[in-house]
């Protein structure tokens, strides 16, 4: 008896490896697809937060040397002429090919630059941004020590 037991338990041990291997390559394909496409989305997330920025800094030296920030319809030829030699600031979109967000105070000494992040609706927990205002200080600052500094936004989720 023990010896058919033996020889009944042996054979099912094949199927049961049978079945972890076909699990193994079925699943495996599936869960790096899965792990690529977070690593993706992680390095998009990254590299908006840092067009956003690199944004936003030629936005407040322009605001320096004009005393004002670009009309939003000026965006786009303002983007090609101050960035000519990079071409992915070429056009106001994020690294998910969303547009990106971009409107000025009425006085135009304040702006707001965001992206809509992965989902691509305004409004959601995963929008990325960042906003400048400057106060009235008459025509132009003085200088840098005037200025005040940008404030950056968390994501939608951690704003009351």
């Amino acid at each position: 008896m023990e010896k058919i037991l033996t020889s009944k338990i042996r054979w099912l041990r094949f199927p049961a490896y049978a079945a972890l291997l076909l699990a193994f390559f079925v699943l495996w394909p599936r869960t790096a697809d899965d792990l690529q496409a977070i690593a993706l989305d992680v390095l998009h997330e990254i590299n908006t937060q840092q067009d956003l920025q690199e944004i936003a800094l030629a936005l407040q030296k322009h605001h320096r040397e004009t005393g004002t920030f670009p009309a939003p319809e000026e965006m786009d030829r303002w983007l090609k002429q101050v960035f000519a030699g990079q071409p992915q600031y070429h056009l106001p979109i994020d690294r998910w090919g969303n547009a990106l967000h971009y409107e000025t105070t009425e006085d135009r000494l304040g702006f707001s630059l965001r992206s809509s992040g992965r989902d691509g609706i305004p409004g959601t927990s995963d929008d990325l941004g960042r906003i400048f205002f400057f106060p009235s200080l008459g025509d132009k600052a003085k200088n840098d020590a005037d200025l005040p500094h940008e404030a950056i936004l968390p994501p939608a989720q951690a704003l009351p």
